[in-house]
């Protein structure tokens, strides 16, 4: 069979280019997390799938070693050891539970799918079969009635976290009315000093801000920030019921929602960050972050930081979504007067979030 020479340039051609696009894409959710959202925000998109946007790149090197392109396999060989040098922290660790500060740090925002009936009794249920030291919760809508020193808006709640040895209530300054970030601690474990609920920049309805603890452990003092930076929202492409796949139009106002949440994600970041970088206690950052290690506005907030997971974790602990887990989205960081003794995802349906129990120690 004669071979036509104009077709073989373009087979060839094509194949060039399809390996042009792989690798850029890949380039591009590997550097998402040093590229401020506002320079290429679409890029932080990209990165909340980079782990498997590397594995596809396997197959795409075994095709080129079989087309015997040597200078493109190259290519491929830098690429995959810029993945071992991003992936070999988080998937060869062990986790050893040992003693220490357990903290709990768990996104229940599903709680309003219980009845109000059901709500304290899930709650305590929580507490009990998490056994921490501090529990970290996000999403989680709580009022204080102060005067009284009691919850308000889940009856009966706070006695049952008193019997299962809990306390709700810092001992000292100012405290908090609403919060939607609470963190709770152990009774003759954990002392609760100080609380302050700190708005961001961006607050509106959507802003969770951040919630400030100082605490007291083994007789010396830290601070926890416990954070939910901004969401995409509840409107999800997939579950949308007015869907239209094939509409630009459809497409485009979800591009737009991400846009926005990005964007005003790396504010927030930036605006925690500047209160990480004024404290001169042994300091814990833990909650929901909506990004992955490979974001921008993660890595903002880790710079100088240990994550917990990353050091001693197993394998990737995705955390999001609890039936099909997809992404790790939640994170302990702290700074390193800690030690980090064990990471563990723990697999719970309370919520479309799986918790993350650390324990930590202080540093000798």
């Amino acid at each position: 069979m004669s071979s036509n020479p104009s077709a073989h340039r373009f087979r060839w051609w094509a194949f060039y280019l399809l390996h042009i696009v792989v690798l850029g894409v890949f380039v591009g959710g590997y550097a998402a997390r040093y590229i401020h959202p506002e320079t290429f925000w679409w890029l932080q998109l990209i990165a909340v799938g980079l782990p498997y946007l590397c594995l596809a790149l396997i197959p795409f090197a075994l095709l080129v070693v079989y087309a015997r392109a040597w200078r493109l396999l190259a290519v491929y060989v830098i690429a995959l050891g810029l993945v071992l040098v991003r992936f070999s922290p988080f998937v060869g660790g062990a986790s050893d539970p040992g003693e220490g500060l357990r903290l709990l740090s768990f996104n229940i925002g599903h709680l309003e799918s219980y009845t109000a009936v059901q709500s304290p009794d899930v709650l305590a249920e929580v507490v009990q079969q998490m056994e921490s030291d501090l529990y970290v919760f996000q999403d989680l809508l709580i009022r204080y009635r102060r005067r009284e020193q009691r919850i308000v808006n889940f009856q009966g709640l706070e006695k049952k976290l008193g019997a299962a040895g809990v306390v709700v209530h810092a001992e000292e300054g100012p405290r908090i009315e609403t919060t939607f970030q609470p963190v709770w601690a152990r009774t003759g474990q954990v002392i609760l000093l100080e609380e302050r609920r700190i708005k961001m920049a961006t607050d509106d309805s959507l802003s969770m801000g951040v919630t400030r603890y100082r605490f007291s452990w083994q007789g010396r003092e830290a601070v926890l920030y416990n954070v939910h930076l901004r969401t995409f929202g509840e409107r999800k492409p997939w579950s949308d019921a007015e869907r239209r796949l094939l509409s630009l139009d459809f497409w485009r106002s979800y591009l737009g929602q991400y846009r926005q949440a990005f964007l005003l994600r790396a504010v927030e970041s930036e605006s925690i960050r500047a209160l990480m970088d004024q404290e001169t206690l042994p300091l814990i950052v833990s909650g929901d972050f909506n990004s992955t290690v490979h974001n921008w506005s993660y890595a903002h907030l880790a710079a100088g930081m240990q994550d917990a997971f990353s050091e001693v974790g197993k394998g990737f602990g995705f955390t999001y979504h609890t039936r099909y887990p997809f992404v790790r989205i939640d994170h302990v960081l702290v700074s390193p007067a800690w030690e980090i003794r064990s990471a563990e995802v723990i697999l719970a349906t309370y919520s479309d979030h799986r918790p993350l129990r650390v324990v930590l120690g202080w540093r000798p």
